[in-house]
Parts: C-alpha cells; sequence; structure tokens
C-alpha cells in the first residue's frame, strides 16, 4: 500500500507483442501442387520471367540472381521441393545453357494472386 497522499501505486500492463509484418509473398499450400517431377522437365508460362537464383533465397536486392528464364524456357528439375522464405524452391537446370539455379514453382502475390513460375512439361 501507498502512504497516505502519496500518488496511486500505477502498475504496468504487458504490452501487446508488436504485430509481425506479412510477407509480401508466400507459397501456396501443398508439398508439390503442380505435379513436378524430380528429372523430369519444367516450362516457364507466359507472363514475367523468372529469376534464376544461386541459393533458395528471396533477396529483395537480387544479389543471389544468376540470370532470367524467360517465357517457354525449358529446365529439368534436379532437387525440390524445399522451404524456405516462406516459399516452396525448386533447383532445375536451364536447358539452353546447364546453369543451375534456384526457383520459386508458385506463390501468392502481396494482391492474393497466384503466380506460377514453371509447368511441368509431358
Amino acid at each position: 500500500m501507498a502512504p497516505p497522499g502519496a500518488p496511486p501505486l500505477v502498475v504496468p500492463t504487458a504490452r501487446p507483442p508488436a504485430p509481425t509484418a506479412v510477407p509480401a509473398l508466400r507459397s501456396t499450400e501443398g508439398e508439390n501442387p503442380l505435379g513436378l517431377v524430380l528429372g523430369g522437365r519444367g516450362i516457364v508460362p507466359p507472363g514475367a520471367p523468372v529469376i534464376l537464383r544461386s541459393t533458395p533465397q528471396y533477396l529483395r536486392d537480387r544479389s543471389n540472381a544468376l540470370g532470367i528464364l524467360r517465357p517457354d524456357e525449358t529446365v529439368r528439375i534436379l532437387v525440390g521441393p524445399i522451404f524456405a522464405d516462406n516459399l516452396r524452391w525448386w533447383q532445375v537446370q536451364r536447358e539452353r545453357d546447364n546453369v543451375v539455379g534456384w526457383i520459386v514453382d508458385q506463390y501468392i502475390d502481396a494482391n492474393g494472386r497466384v503466380e506460377t513460375n514453371i509447368l511441368p512439361m509431358p
């Protein structure tokens, strides 16, 4: 108890945790929703080019970029899927020059749209 005439005792209350940032990109559900096959081939669908990266990491500055996969380019699926940076990654080998790198198969962008970077080939 506080002595008479003293200001009332203030007990601090716990602060709610700070909100966590929602990532701009996140993986779609499932381990392999597109049916990619290890050792199989994939093709970049029409739309924006896909960044081929040296590591399975989403770095905004693209410092791990090896190059670009353009629509209709084909790759060989080597490893995957693995999950990193809240995305599903596959290691691929670009068929035209054998460069090996990592791509994300599908993701949900900041606007909630599903974007697909690679489709399986028969």
